[in-house]
């Protein structure tokens, strides 16, 4: 479920939002992911630095070199956010599907305790890393790690799935799949939870939280409007 929901439809918008603000910030010239061999996908940013994914490897791009992000024994990366030097993604190997933490120098892997499906390490904030797990029936479900200790968040709308995209501070954004494939977005703040709707008609998908100056702001850097009854971008 996971890899449908990054592969789809959803990708294009959101490679050209992250191009598009690299162009305004001067970090990059046009055709950034044109250098790679094959075509790749941005999913995190910060400062000069993009993390992604290109065919089966993750790699940094610091506006001017790629490196190749690889946890040992990796058959399938995915490099999806970046904070400072530290990196958070998935990767699959003979075992399965699993998150992991880059410091700059080591790789750690993480593993929900309730994962049977695999666990998907998608954002972070210091110690703080958000994600999903995958249960018996491919179902998503939220979690925050402060570094010791799994959490579980799940939206309450969320009866077939929820996944968390970005940290920062307390606040948390991520997505879900209600009933009748209703899909949604929310901001968690570490006791309740508040659903973004777009008043245009359609569903808001975010998926970046960050910091702009000493103030914790909800952003939406990656957000797209997919109209009502249009579940197949997260389904």
């Amino acid at each position: 479920m996971r890899l449908r929901f990054l592969k789809s439809a959803l990708m294009m918008p959101i490679f050209y939002a992250l191009l598009s603000m690299l162009l305004l910030n001067g970090y990059a010239r046009a055709g950034i992911l044109q250098a790679l061999p094959i075509t790749g996908y941005a999913y995190g940013i910060d400062g000069f630095n993009v993390v992604g994914s290109a065919g089966s490897f993750g790699f940094l791009y610091n506006g001017s070199t790629y490196s190749t992000i690889r946890p040992p024994g990796a058959t399938s990366i995915e490099a999806i956010d970046i904070h400072g030097n530290r990196i958070v993604g998935t990767f699959g190997d003979a075992t399965g599907r699993h998150g992991f933490f880059f410091d700059g120098a080591t790789y750690s892997t993480l593993n929900h305790p309730l994962a049977v499906k695999g666990t998907i390490a998608a954002g972070l904030d210091g110690n703080n890393i958000v994600g999903w797990y995958l249960d018996g029936k491919n179902v998503p479900h939220g979690f925050l790690y402060d570094g010791a200790n799994f959490t579980t968040i799940d939206s309450p709308l969320g009866a077939h799935g929820t996944q968390l995209w970005g940290i920062s501070g307390q606040k948390i954004v991520g997505t879900y799949l209600g009933s009748f494939s209703k899909q949604g977005s929310f901001v968690y703040d570490g006791s309740s939870f508040t659903n973004l709707i777009d008043p245009s008609g359609g569903t808001l998908v975010l998926r970046h939280v960050q910091k702009l100056g000493s103030a914790v702001q909800i952003v939406t850097v990656f957000s797209v409007r997919i109209p009502i009854g249009n579940p197949n971008s997260l389904s």
